[in-house]
């Protein structure tokens, strides 16, 4: 049975944020005031991060042809595969969008950093409670791998996406900060 969680809550990480930023511009403040800037972004960011996804657990059998090349990799005791679609929402997709029109760079790849540490947290919270309903089940999750691209149309129908408005539109997915990912359950 497909879940849907929606608005649940998700802790970002400074230090990520901070490295992620640094990797995508050459900011000339010093540390202490890059950290500063950062925990008020991150501030002013989070009403815009709307967290929601949709997953599933099914045996192997039960997953549709197109996604059983996933099989491939899964240990041989696996007794189920969970399949999941996570999303922050379109809210900081479109203030990024303002900042890059804007040429705000800085700024623009602050927040783009902030969405990634947003999708990463996001699905962190869907991994943590894949993991928590194993045990329950006598079973341990694996992490969750991130499933390529080429197969969101088939993940994303099978998982019914549009239910959290995540959707593929000229072959990309929508919003842009969304990610979809599988994990193994093994018996312990």
């Amino acid at each position: 049975m497909i879940k849907k969680i929606k608005k649940y809550k998700i802790s970002l990480r400074p230090s990520f944020v901070l490295k992620n930023f640094k990797r995508k511009t050459a900011a000339d403040l010093k540390e202490e005031e890059l950290q500063q800037k950062i925990k008020l972004e991150i501030d002013l960011l989070k009403p815009f991060i709307v967290p929601s996804a949709v997953y599933d657990t099914v045996p192997p059998t039960a997953i549709p042809e197109p996604l059983k090349v996933i099989l491939n990799s899964c240990p041989k005791n696996t007794v189920s595969v969970s399949l999941c679609a996570a999303t922050i929402g379109k809210e900081l997709e479109i203030k990024i969008k303002n900042l890059r029109e804007n040429n705000d760079l800085e700024k623009r790849s602050l927040a783009e950093s902030i969405a990634e540490e947003a999708l990463e947290q996001s699905l962190n919270f869907i991994s943590k409670l894949l993991a928590d309903e194993s045990k329950l089940e006598g079973c341990e999750s694996s992490a969750l791998f991130t499933l390529n691209r080429d197969l969101a149309f088939e993940t994303l129908h099978f998982l019914e996406s549009e239910k959290v408005e995540i959707l593929l539109e000229n072959n990309q997915m929508s919003p842009l900060y969304s990610s979809i990912a599988y994990a193994f359950w093994t018996p312990l």
